[in-house]
């Protein structure tokens, strides 16, 4: 009997569902493997906004680590929103400990509703403690405009060079650039990684056409648990990142089957993977 993938989700709490754990686990569900999760911090948010982070105490976000890590073997780990440096350092020395791998970053710094989530401290951490350890990195043009201290504008207007200067800059061995923060009429993701044969950096564009869609909450949650879940099942980077971002835009497709909420909805998890 073939038995399902195992994929941590290590990230907040979205009291509305729509972004974080719950995103997370739905898209697990729906891509068929099996979803646990570590808690770092519970938000109170609806579709209108972040009103409060409260991050858990970092004995209690520890005892989550160890209790999962200690008895289920992971095919994968996604990393969602962690904001506190003391979270970041025992998060970084546990994956080393039980050697960790494929783990995709989603570097959550900025909510969409312009909520600061992360602040400068904690940022570095990420990056000299988690960055290294990781598969792929998939910061949107905010998040990646911060990383590289330049302006979102550049950012969009170079992405090639903005994800190898992620890859050379922080050492990463991927990075996934996300376009959907711009005014255009197609969403451009960019993946930039070295070829494992010539040891060359290699660039994949996947463009999408721009949905009329208004119900877009907790898109990169969504598509980074793809991005996890589909390497748990032995794809390759390059076809789970393809993959992901099919299963996200059938998400945003079938959206408005849903009504939550009055602002700014949740994707559709489940019947992204119907026709």
């Amino acid at each position: 009997m073939n038995h399902k993938k195992n994929v941590l989700t290590i990230a907040g709490s979205d009291s509305s569902g729509g972004a974080g754990i719950q995103a997370d686990l739905k898209t697990f569900e729906a891509l068929k493997v099996y979803g646990a999760s570590v808690i770092s911090a519970v938000t109170s948010q609806n579709t209108q906004g972040v009103q409060s982070v409260y991050d858990l105490p970092p004995a209690v976000f520890e005892s989550q680590l160890q209790a999962v890590l200690t008895d289920i073997h992971f095919s994968a780990i996604k990393i969602g929103m962690i904001k506190s440096v003391e979270h970041i350092n025992l998060l970084a020395e546990l994956l080393k400990t039980f050697c960790a791998s494929n783990i995709v970053l989603d570097p959550v710094m900025i909510s969409s509703s312009g909520f600061r989530l992360q602040d400068e401290t904690a940022t570095q951490a990420l990056v000299d403690k988690l960055f290294p350890l990781t598969t792929l990195v998939t910061p949107n043009i905010p998040e990646a405009a911060a990383l590289l201290n330049c302006t979102q504008n550049w950012v969009h207007q170079h992405p090639a060079e903005s994800c190898s200067r992620l890859l050379q800059s922080f050492a990463l061995n991927a990075v996934l650039l996300k376009g959907g923060h711009t005014e255009d009429a197609y969403c451009l993701d960019t993946l930039a990684l070295t070829d494992s044969t010539s040891g060359n950096l290699q660039i994949i564009d996947y463009r999408y056409p721009k949905q009329a869609q208004k119900n877009t909450h907790g898109t990169g949650c969504t598509l980074a648990s793809a991005v996890a879940a589909y390497l748990a099942q032995d794809y390759d980077l390059a076809s789970a990142v393809e993959f992901a971002g099919q299963y996200l835009q059938q998400a945003l497709k079938h959206a408005d089957r849903l009504k939550v909420g009055k602002g700014v909805g949740p994707l559709n998890h489940q019947d992204a993977t119907q026709s």
